[in-house]
């Protein structure tokens, strides 16, 4: 973690889980510096409660809770987008919620429309996006692929799928949030973003390159379901550790996460990454928004890594020093193994 630091990264914390004691780590810095209206201090250290966004560590929560209303009859996987959200995409009588959830649907990825990002680039961090509005643009690329035949990730399926949770319970998607997992499982520290405005429990979050790094902490959350959700080492790892165990899911449901669909390749199951490590299979997510990092995943035995950065985003590791890619899968593997 101080190699990291050392290559550029401001700050990272770790947490590993294991049978109920945690062990937690930080390095760098939370902020790079304190700014008043007359001066600017030293840099802020990271500490351990400092909440970050988690980015698409968020699909993980909201795959929980469809599959969650699937357990209680109140929606089926194969009901499709038409019949809960009407007329958010040209082709939705023929796209399921199980497509959505495991990124099969064909939708278009609304990043690859260079309209979504426009505003920001331009320097207007406050542009606010619609999940309505994100949506459509992707929908006006028309139907891609035939829908459960291709796996292709599409932050587009999340977006989409929150609209899906909010007509199945008539309640905000923050509203149910609060309900089926911030509040059973004490996740205090946990919230979905609606707006801006962080507060002073978040980190600053930067976007590095060859230049100074770039602030981008007042970034408008315009992810919504697909990666809203700001938390903190601790909390994201009791959630993981309660869906691994099966606290949050009856045992059919938790095994449909973990499986791929079948598609060529693929290892994306229903909110969840399956990857190899030295010491076997781990199940869980990864996010990058800009300004943070954010990676959670569970190893047999019960172990559950986190792992957090307010600097290693997009494509942003490879441009500050290319090591710092090896380097943080090398941490990655030794708090999942060592």
């Amino acid at each position: 973690m101080d190699s990291l630091v050392t290559l550029g990264v401001p700050g990272v914390v770790l947490l590993i889980r294991e049978r109920g004691r945690n062990v937690t780590l930080t390095a760098g810095v939370s902020s790079l510096t304190t700014s008043t209206m007359n001066s600017t201090a030293s840099a802020l250290p990271m500490l351990a409660s400092k909440r970050f966004r988690i980015g698409s560590l968020s699909k993980t929560y909201l795959a929980t809770v469809m599959l969650q209303l699937v357990s209680e009859s109140r929606a089926n996987l194969e009901d499709t987008v038409e019949r809960w959200v009407p007329g958010a995409i040209v082709n939705g009588q023929t796209i399921t919620i199980r497509q959505l959830l495991n990124h099969t649907s064909g939708i278009c990825e609304y990043f690859n429309d260079p309209r979504v990002l426009a505003p920001y680039f331009g320097g207007d961090f406050g542009f606010a996006w619609t999940p309505r509005q994100l949506v459509g643009i992707a929908d006006s690329h028309g139907p891609g692929p035939t829908p459960g035949v291709l796996q292709e990730y599409s932050n587009t399926n999340y977006t989409l799928l929150a609209l899906v949770i909010e007509a199945v319970t008539g309640r905000t998607m923050s509203q149910v949030l609060q309900e089926r997992l911030l509040n059973p499982l004490a996740l205090g520290r946990t919230t979905l973003a609606v707006a801006a405005n962080p507060d002073a429990s978040r980190v600053r979050g930067y976007l590095l390159s060859d230049g100074p790094p770039l602030d981008v902490t007042d970034l408008f959350p315009f992810y919504w379901g697909a990666g809203n959700i700001v938390s903190d080492v601790a909390d994201v790892s009791r959630f993981y550790d309660a869906l691994l165990s099966g606290a949050l899911l009856p045992a059919p449901m938790l095994t449909a996460m973990k499986s791929p669909a079948p598609s060529p390749g693929n290892n994306i199951g229903i909110g969840h990454i399956r990857t190899q490590t030295p010491c076997g299979v781990a199940y869980g997510h990864d996010g990058a928004v800009p300004g943070s990092f954010a990676t959670s995943f569970g190893v047999s035995g019960g172990r559950v890594v986190v792992a957090l950065s307010n600097g290693i985003t997009l494509d942003d590791r490879v441009a500050v020093n290319p090591a710092t890619d090896a380097l943080l899968q090398r941490m990655l593997s030794l708090a999942a193994c060592g």
